[in-house]
C-alpha cells in the first residue's frame, strides 16, 4: 500500500496533531488542501496510488449543502484520480441507506457521488457505514454533553428510532483489509453494521451509565423533530 499516508485537510492546524502520532516519524503528512480547487487536489494526489475519499457532511452549512459535498467533490475527486493514471485503489466511504429514491437529502447526495465515483472507477470499493461511534463520536459525545449541561436529554417519539452504530475502528479495518486483499473487493459495495441493534433510547441509557448521572428524558413528539429540522 505504500509508506506514506497523506491526509489533506481544510480545517486549523491543530486538527490534524494527534493523526502524526499514529504512524512513524514522517509516515503521517498531513496537507493543507482547498476542496473547490483543481490544482489543489491534483497537488494532494499527486505521488499517491491509492485515494480514500473521506470527504462528506451529515449537515449542510452556508457554505457547503450536501449536493456540493457528497456528491459534486466525490464526482471531481474521481475525475482527477482517473487523469493521474496512476491510481491503482480507489475506496468511496458513503453511508448505509445511500440510495437515489431515499427520501433523506443526504442520502440522495451520497447515492449519487457513488454513482459518478463509479462511472469514472467501476473498480472502486463502495463502504457504507452505518452510524459511527467511538472517541469523539458526534452522537454519545454530544448527548453526554448536553445531558451534563441541561440535565435531561430530549427524545423524540419516545427513542424509538432504531440504529445499528458501527465502531469506528472497525470500519477502518475493512478499509484497509480491502486494500490489503487480491482485488476481490474490487467493484463491490460494503455495507458496514456493527452486531446489535439499539433504540435511540437503549443508546441514551447506556451514556447515562458511562457517565454516571441519573437518566432523565424530556419525551417530544416526531412532528417537533420535523418542524426543528
Amino acid at each position: 500500500m505504500g509508506s506514506q499516508v497523506l491526509v489533506p485537510f481544510r480545517g486549523c492546524e491543530d486538527s490534524h496533531r494527534h493523526l502524526k502520532l499514529m504512524g512513524d516519524l514522517g509516515q503521517i503528512v498531513p496537507m493543507n488542501y482547498n476542496p473547490r480547487d483543481v490544482n489543489s487536489i491534483k497537488t494532494a494526489v499527486a505521488k499517491s496510488n491509492v485515494v480514500i475519499n473521506l470527504i462528506g457532511r451529515e449537515y449542510e452549512t452556508r457554505n457547503y449543502g450536501f449536493e456540493e459535498v457528497n456528491h459534486q467533490m466525490a464526482e471531481q475527486l474521481a475525475m482527477i484520480s482517473k487523469e493521474h493514471g496512476g491510481i491503482v485503489r480507489f475506496i468511496q466511504v458513503s453511508a448505509l441507506g445511500a440510495s437515489a429514491s431515499s427520501p433523506s437529502r443526504l442520502l440522495r447526495a451520497k447515492a449519487a457521488g457513488e454513482e459518478s465515483v463509479l462511472k469514472e472507477f467501476p473498480e472502486a470499493t463502495i463502504m457504507r457505514p452505518a452510524t459511527l461511534i467511538g472517541t469523539e463520536d458526534r452522537i454519545l459525545n454530544r448527548w453526554a454533553m448536553y445531558a451534563k449541561n441541561w440535565g435531561f436529554l430530549p427524545l423524540f417519539g419516545g427513542g424509538s428510532t432504531k440504529f445499528q452504530p458501527v465502531y469506528v475502528v472497525d470500519v477502518a479495518a475493512a478499509i484497509v483489509n480491502s486494500l490489503k486483499d487480491d482485488g476481490t473487493s474490487m467493484g463491490k459495495t460494503y455495507e458496514l453494521g456493527g452486531p446489535d441493534i439499539y433504540t435511540v433510547h437503549d443508546l441514551a441509557e447506556m451514556m447515562f451509565e458511562t457517565i454516571r448521572e441519573y437518566p432523565r428524558y424530556v419525551n417530544l413528539p416526531f412532528p417537533i423533530a420535523k418542524v426543528r429540522i
